[in-house]
């Protein structure tokens, strides 16, 4: 059974069309691939994306270069599991952030694990997640410039079936939306949420009277634009010390509450259903409350947009669990622990000194906005059936474009060829720098690749 068959498992959420999205995905496994892709071995002959799992390549045996993007299927499976337990206990609608990973095949496993639609934040992801079957798309951010609203007017004029939202947050970025879509000479409204947002953080309203006059605004453009929901993103708040800040995110949605039932009274929404919608990632268990709490006159759908909880990460985001944990440890006995799904593999390549390695893996091949990779595990060919775990005490401290500098205790047992499993921090700036990633199971054996769409 191919990837796509087995992504494709499952009750296809209702804002996907199932039939668009198996056929871009069957066209996609027919593309060529060859070692002009990094992630194929040297050598090897062109063959398709979707035969690459026959090939049963190895990464213990040597059969995958270094370095290498990986993916477990185990983990991504229970992570899907994970949140799909997070959402029937709040009574929420998932749009995973898809610029995440721009990866249909993952796309497609969590359209087949009920996700209601998709969250980008480009006209350009839009585009590629439209083709790939997306009906319910959110794109979470401000369309700002002619070309980029001409975009989004057309992609709703090519597919009638397409509900297409936008964010807005000042009478400014209105004016100018509604100017650009008068400009397509459309008679179909843009669906635009309002975004509530904070002192010091990013786009978004920072004050009810901000939203007050917003709201007075959208009559004079309801001919062009259509006031269907309220949107936020709480997962930059934190401490002036940079610590996880619960009482600040409590009060932020006090005021995206207040927000939605002032819009509500004021009968502003042009929809038949209100989309509510929030970040998600950092603060699960106070947004999952919090949503689940608000309720409109109307009909409401209420979407988290959480995108790295498909591959969790070994870094920033465990960092967040702990202080969920910390919070609400009920909640998280019950929904357990997510599992880190994605890896950058890479061979040492010398130790030029006592505690000093240099290993085939650096800035092209893995982020480092946040926190550095670390190794996991540790494999030698022939000394051990599967990798062990790394010695705690082993970190990298520095990357260069093509090298990770490990450091060891000057007696560490390191050697030229032996493979470090690297675990990464904030999965998004490492899923860029790959067109194509290997889905492995537990033994690390190939069981197909999947392609990127940066």
């Amino acid at each position: 059974m191919s990837l796509t068959n087995d992504f494709l498992t499952g009750k296809i959420g209702s804002g996907f069309d199932a039939a668009t999205l198996r056929e871009a995905l069957e066209a996609l496994d027919q593309e060529l691939i060859d070692p002009l892709t990094k992630g194929i071995p040297p050598a090897a002959e062109a063959l398709e994306l979707g035969a690459i799992g026959a090939q049963n390549w190895n990464l213990l045996e040597g059969d995958l270069p270094a370095p290498v993007a990986v993916l477990r299927k185990s983990a991504l499976d229970h992570n899907g599991r994970w949140m799909r337990k997070l959402l029937d206990r709040f009574g929420l609608h998932l749009a995973p952030h898809a610029k995440t990973t721009m990866t249909p095949h993952l796309w497609a496993q969590q359209a087949a694990q009920g996700s209601w639609g998709l969250t980008v934040a480009t006209v350009q992801q839009a585009e590629v997640a439209a083709a790939f079957g997306c009906r319910n798309l959110l794109i979470a951010n401000q369309v700002t410039g002619r070309v980029q609203v001409r975009g989004i007017v057309e992609l709703a004029r090519q597919r009638a079936d397409l509900n297409l939202y936008v964010f807005v947050d000042s009478l400014e970025g209105l004016k100018a939306l509604s100017d650009d879509v008068a400009a397509c000479k459309t008679e179909q409204p843009v669906n635009v949420l309002l975004e509530i947002g904070f002192e010091g953080g990013r786009t978004g309203c920072r004050t009810l009277a901000e939203v007050e006059k917003l709201l007075d605004a959208l009559p004079s453009h309801q001919a062009r634009l259509r006031l269907a929901g309220i949107a936020g993103y709480e997962g930059m708040i934190a401490t002036a010390e940079g610590r996880e800040d619960g009482a600040a995110v409590e009060a932020y949605f006090d005021r995206f509450t207040v927000a939605a039932q002032l819009a509500d009274r004021r009968n502003a929404f042009g929809t038949a259903e209100v989309i509510l919608t929030a970040g998600g990632s950092a603060y699960y268990d106070i947004v999952g409350r919090r949503l689940a709490k608000i309720e409109l006159r109307l009909p409401v759908v209420k979407v988290l947009r959480s995108g790295c909880y498909i591959t969790h990460d070994c870094g920033t985001y465990v960092e967040h669990h702990a202080d969920m944990t910390a919070r609400d440890p009920v909640l998280v006995q019950e929904l357990g622990a997510l599992e880190p799904a994605l890896f950058v593999c890479a061979l040492v390549q010398s130790v030029p000194e006592p505690g000093l390695a240099l290993v085939t893996m650096g800035k092209r091949d893995v982020g480092f906005d946040l926190h550095l990779p670390q190794p996991v595990w540790r494999y030698r060919a022939h000394a051990t059936p599967q990798p062990q775990a790394a010695p705690e005490d082993w970190r990298i401290t520095r990357l260069n474009d093509q090298h990770a500098y490990l450091k060891t205790q000057p007696d560490a047992d390191v050697k030229v060829g032996d493979l470090l499993i690297c675990g990464i921090s904030h999965p998004c700036t490492t899923f860029d720098r790959w067109r194509l990633i290997h889905v492995v199971d537990d033994r690390w054996t190939s069981l197909g690749a999947v392609a990127t769409f940066f």
